[in-house]
């Protein structure tokens, strides 16, 4: 099958339309839960008691895409880093534990009943304490496999993750409602979290991936430890402002059912799976990312739902937002279908199932954009016409459609 690569410079290429700063960043703050075994008495045997496990406090902070849009909030009381806003996302997260020369320990971040739990399983054992490199992705789930080596390709006793990792991550969806990122840093954080403090997160860079392990006595203490994560988008994203065009909203009433977006190189469909293998390498604060390949995977092709209502979101003169993610590389048009019912002002069901199909052509919509680039973010507005309406409730001639206008 055919791979397709994304260098440095073709991530972080000359900006297009919405092209105002740096590659965007994601950035999570998480609490690592870790087992401990307590010392007995004796200073010449250990006895094991009960490992005690810490529920995972999760908070986050995004950066934009890469847009003219940089707003800062923030959630209780962590204070997010400067350009950066907090990730509320509940997307597994894939991760990775690895040492040099050892094999890497894998697992997943997973919220559970309002609770962050990781299936990494530390130990106070002196062989499971010190300095871990982590990598990792999201969103994590049971389709998806992933595979870790260092950077010469081994995963064992010859690995040396200190300077980098080669992360594939098997059968990704092309097109998605989730965000695709990987792990771009990795730092400790405070070994506790308080409800009533404000602080800002310690000096956290891209590129540095070491995680100092030093588990502590969770039923003495009731304390957690925390890793922060920073991540790196390597997907687009589209983003779809949807409104009915004013004289005709006092006419009809417009329910959205379903939108679905393919994507195509030129003029051949994106397939609809992906593997995408992602080389990091250790820096001081610049992009680790330096390779990003993306090989389609199997022979299907076709469009995917990326929203969707049984009954319908009705929509006004006021733009509504849908956002979708989709793999970046060779991707010269998006296509766009809208399902939708329409209603007269009495309710009754005028068109059911209506269809619009807009074909967007990157380079004609946005400045500079020949291919789509992994984390920018594409916005287009769509506004609802009707092609003519003469005879009121007439299924038959009410037929409308859309037009798309970049802002």
């Amino acid at each position: 099958m055919k791979g397709y690569k994304l260098d440095r410079n073709g991530a972080n290429g000359a900006h297009g339309a919405y092209g105002a700063h740096g590659v965007a960043a994601l950035f999570l703050i998480l609490s690592l839960t870790i087992f401990c075994a307590c010392s007995s008495d004796s200073s010449e045997e250990m006895t094991s008691e009960p490992t005690t496990s810490v529920p995972v406090e999760v908070m986050g902070c995004v950066t934009p895409f890469d847009e003219n849009v940089a707003t800062t909030r923030a959630a209780g009381n962590w204070i997010p880093p400067t350009n950066y806003e907090l990730f509320g996302d509940n997307q597994s997260i894939g991760i990775c534990f690895t040492r040099d020369g050892q094999e890497p320990m894998t697992g997943y971040f997973f919220k559970s009943l309002d609770k962050w739990r990781s299936t990494v399983e530390l130990t106070a054992d002196p062989d499971q304490t010190g300095i871990y490199y982590l990598y990792g992705y999201t969103p994590h789930n049971a389709s998806l496999s992933c595979t870790i080596t260092d950077l010469d390709g081994e995963d064992g006793a010859g690995s040396h993750f200190s300077d980098g990792a080669i992360l594939t991550i098997n059968n990704l969806p092309a097109i998605t409602a989730e965000d695709v990122c990987v792990v771009v840093g990795a730092k400790n954080g405070k070994s506790y979290y308080s409800a009533t403090s404000d602080y800002t997160v310690p000096p956290l860079v891209r590129g540095d991936f070491a995680y100092d392990a030093d588990p502590i006595p969770t039923s003495a203490t009731g304390k957690a430890n925390y890793v922060y994560l920073l991540l790196d988008h390597i997907y687009a994203a589209l983003r779809v402002s949807m409104r009915v065009e004013g004289k005709y909203h006092a006419l009809r009433t417009i329910k959205l059912k379903k939108l679905e977006l393919a994507t195509m190189a030129g003029d051949v469909a994106t397939n609809k799976k992906t593997d995408a293998t992602v080389t990091l390498v250790k820096t001081d604060g610049s992009s680790p990312i330096t390779n990003v390949v993306f090989t389609p995977r199997g022979e299907e092709v076709g469009s995917e739902s990326v929203f969707s209502s049984t009954d319908g979101l009705e929509l006004t003169t006021n733009y509504s937002d849908y956002l979708s993610h989709f793999m970046p590389v060779g991707v010269t048009k998006l296509i766009l279908t809208s399902t939708y019912d329409v209603y007269d002002k009495k309710n009754n069901l005028v068109r059911e199932n209506a269809k619009a199909t807009n074909t967007m052509v990157l380079n004609e919509l946005f400045t500079g954009q020949t291919t789509a680039l992994r984390g920018r973010r594409y916005n287009v507005n769509l506004t609802i016409h009707p092609t003519y309406l003469y005879v009121m409730s007439d299924p038959d001639l009410d037929n409308p459609t859309m037009t798309v206008t970049v802002e």
